[in-house]
């Protein structure tokens, strides 16, 4: 039986997850409380909202101290003035969300899907089929499957990559009749792909989901529990 190394390579999520359509419309009202925005609940008491002793709580008591309540009819100039900041981070979110939605677009990307993890695929020549990177080769019995995988892992994708090993040992395998594949995690610090064209015809940045429709739905079945 044949013995292989895939290698695992994953780019953690640097972003937090972008805010639901329910967690702009609960911030937007939070801020319109703390400003005092008028026509957005009267009478408001602070005690209801507020956890008492809380760092909100003091900060909205803090703020209302030198700002009289206005009514719907005289709105304050604060009033006016949030609402202007308000329009300013909408736009500048919203230039934000246009630039990430061509930056996810680029599957060569490390910096795409920031708020998700991604992985290192490859398209192999041999196959013409994608995958993990690894050793296309059988492993020499003589070598460690921590050093094969590194070994494999930049004979395809160069070695301009920072790497961190999770540990030396594999975090499962797949096999059939005629070969044992042992699947090694590594984790990205930075750098970029180097292809080498002999081996490999493309590359991608892939999310799990992503992977599912790049990959043999054999494949992918093997391996998707231990992404």
């Amino acid at each position: 039986m044949k013995l292989l190394v895939q290698v695992l390579v994953q780019r953690n999520p640097v972003t937090l997850k972008p805010l639901s359509a329910f967690d702009k419309a609960y911030l937007q009202y939070r801020d319109a409380l703390l400003l005092k925005t008028p026509g957005v609940t009267k009478p408001f008491l602070a005690d209801n909202f507020f956890k008492r002793g809380s760092l909100l709580q003091t900060k909205w008591l803090a703020l209302h101290a030198d700002i009289p309540h206005s009514s719907p009819s005289s709105p304050s100039p604060s009033s006016s003035s949030a609402d202007d900041e308000l329009a300013g981070v909408m736009q500048t979110i919203e230039a934000t969300d246009a630039v990430m939605a061509e930056r996810n677009s680029d599957l060569k990307s490390l910096d795409r899907r920031l708020s998700d993890p991604v992985f290192l695929t490859i398209k192999s020549k041999n196959l013409n089929a994608w995958s993990l990177p690894g050793l296309m080769a059988p492993l020499p019995e003589s070598e460690l499957l921590h050093e094969a995988a590194k070994r494999g892992l930049e004979e395809t994708c160069g070695q301009n990559m920072e790497l961190w090993n999770v540990g030396q040992v594999p975090i499962g395998h797949i096999s059939n009749e005629k070969e044992k594949t042992f699947i090694m995690k590594q984790l990205i610090l930075s750098g970029q792909v180097e292809l080498n064209t002999k081996i490999a015809s493309d590359h991608a940045w892939l999310t799990k989901e992503e992977m599912s429709t790049h990959f043999d739905k054999g494949y992918f079945e093997s391996i998707k529990d231990l992404i």
